[in-house]
């Protein structure tokens, strides 16, 4: 939540918003930190301002044999092998 407070250094897109601003900080002022205020803050920043919005995603290719199959790769390209398997020969 505090990389998008108003001067923050690693606010690079220079967003700003008092609102914003102001339910951050009594988000990292309370103990176990406020799950009502972190959605409130998490709804203005990317619903209604719109501050953050995905420009850029990384091409990912993957070479998989033939008599190979189960190779997944989720979002975050993590490359997950325990489920490939070789195939029967015919």
């Amino acid at each position: 939540m505090g990389e998008f407070i108003s001067g923050s250094g690693g606010n690079w897109g220079h967003y700003s918003s008092k609102s914003y601003d102001e339910l951050a900080l009594k988000i990292s002022a309370s103990a176990a930190g406020d799950s009502a205020l972190a959605r409130k803050a998490q709804q203005l920043l990317l619903e209604q301002d719109c501050a953050v919005i995905p420009l850029y995603f990384r091409k990912n290719s993957s070479l998989l044999a033939s008599g190979w199959r189960g190779l997944a790769i989720n979002p975050m390209n993590y490359v997950y092998l325990k489920t490939v398997r070789r195939m029967p020969a015919n």
